[in-house]
């Protein structure tokens, strides 16, 4: 009996409450640590319940099937955002003029409803809303509150966007 009440404390807890995931990849560098870094995440923030932004969130994928990702909330629903998108070489246009010369486009797009807008904080390597667009508010899973492994790299997720 006391086996499964110590089961269910930790599946309620890690399911509604806090856990602690793995993090790797490079596109929140250097908010989080490329590889071997765990983050403490709060489930309060579910389905995008009092996120705001600035926030770090963990999401379902939309794209990558049972794949998460966790991104910098860049807009919430009616927010206009300014996307940058790098762009590639002209058609026609000398290699040799591109390579000194980096094209960028600028496009401001309003998050629709029900939705956020999540960027990377490693732009370069980010594959975010840039890509994908909006991420619907049902496929937030959790906000992340800090790192906490390696113990030398705890620290809060620090929201950069408030005030």
């Amino acid at each position: 009996l006391l086996l499964a009440q110590i089961g269910l404390f930790y599946h309620l807890t890690t399911s509604y409450l806090y856990s602690i995931t793995p993090t790797r990849g490079i596109s929140m560098l250097p908010t989080m640590p490329a590889r071997g870094s765990w983050s403490l995440c709060s489930h309060l923030y579910r389905h995008g319940k009092n996120i705001k932004v600035g926030d770090v969130i963990v999401f379902d994928h939309p794209i990558i099937a049972g794949g998460r990702a966790a991104k910098r909330v860049i807009g919430l629903e009616g927010d206009f955002v300014c996307v940058i998108t790098p762009g590639k070489q002209r058609e026609g246009e000398d290699e040799e003029l591109s390579a000194t010369r980096t094209v960028v486009t600028h496009e401001m797009v309003q998050v629709p409803k029900g939705h956020c807008w999540v960027e990377g904080d490693n732009l370069d390597w980010s594959r975010d809303s840039r890509v994908y667009g909006a991420v619907p508010l049902n496929l937030v899973r959790s906000k992340v509150v800090a790192c906490v492994w390696p113990p030398g790299e705890w620290k809060g997720a620090e929201n950069g966007l408030q005030d």
